[in-house]
């Protein structure tokens, strides 16, 4: 197998020219030497689709519209309990920055197409739900303890 010959950027195959006529911008075009643009995105696209294929996703679309429109709705279930664990929470309301990123750990563990950080946000979702709880817990001094168990109020 010769190499394949570069010119103003685009590789060429000299010997699989007449191969590549029919199939050019495939992945047997890409197989046999090509590297120009179309045949590197099939084969592209073909190892997007494989790894999908093997984690048992869904392939999506590369087009941003359709992306756009299939993205995870703020609806999902682990977004709802934590939406509903947040409104528990007085800190919610004092660090929104905090709540937000809660928020959006939770959104990211509603889409199965980011299985790959799922561990990494289930652990910054867990961090981030224990900084608003110690957040929201407000500790007392003695005197506000004694002051809550007398029956009379203290002036």
């Amino acid at each position: 197998m010769t190499r394949p010959a570069t010119r103003l950027g685009v590789t060429v195959c000299r010997d699989t020219i007449s191969i590549m006529a029919d199939r050019h911008g495939s992945r047997t075009a890409y197989r046999a030497g090509c590297r120009c643009e179309v045949c590197a995105r099939a084969e592209r696209d073909y190892r997007r689709a494989y790894r999908a294929k093997a984690r048992g996703l869904d392939l999506l679309p590369d087009n941003p519209r359709v992306s756009k429109a299939l993205e995870t709705s703020p609806d999902g279930p682990v977004t709802a309990a934590t939406l509903a664990e947040l409104e528990s929470l007085s800190a919610s309301v004092s660090r929104p920055g905090l709540a937000a990123g809660i928020v959006a750990m939770a959104q990211l563990l509603d889409d199965k197409r980011l299985a790959t950080t799922h561990p990494s946000a289930a652990r910054q979702l867990a961090q981030g739900l224990d900084r608003m709880r110690n957040a929201s817990h407000v500790a007392k001094g003695r005197l506000a303890s004694v002051a809550a168990l007398s029956p009379g109020k203290l002036s």
